[in-house]
């Protein structure tokens, strides 16, 4: 008889859904922030990608794929 090990194993729920959008002052905030970055690149990856700040600075170079315009994330 074959037992399927994984038939008991609960999902966990899929919790609350999130739709985050920058209020005015936060857009303002954001950009007079970003016009502060020395590097434009930085820039670019927090409007396309809607990356936290302390997930970008902590990107190496070996997550970050420009000739693909690919970055990995691997714990967000």
């Amino acid at each position: 008889m074959t037992y399927n090990l994984v038939q008991n194993i609960r999902k966990p729920s899929p919790g609350e859904e999130h739709d985050w959008r920058l209020s005015a002052d936060e857009e303002k905030l954001l950009f007079a922030v970003l016009r502060q970055q020395r590097n434009p690149k930085l820039t670019r990856i927090a409007l396309e990608t809607g990356m936290r700040l302390s997930e970008i600075l902590r990107l190496t170079r070996s997550q970050v794929d420009l000739h693909r315009s690919l970055v990995r994330l691997f714990d967000t």
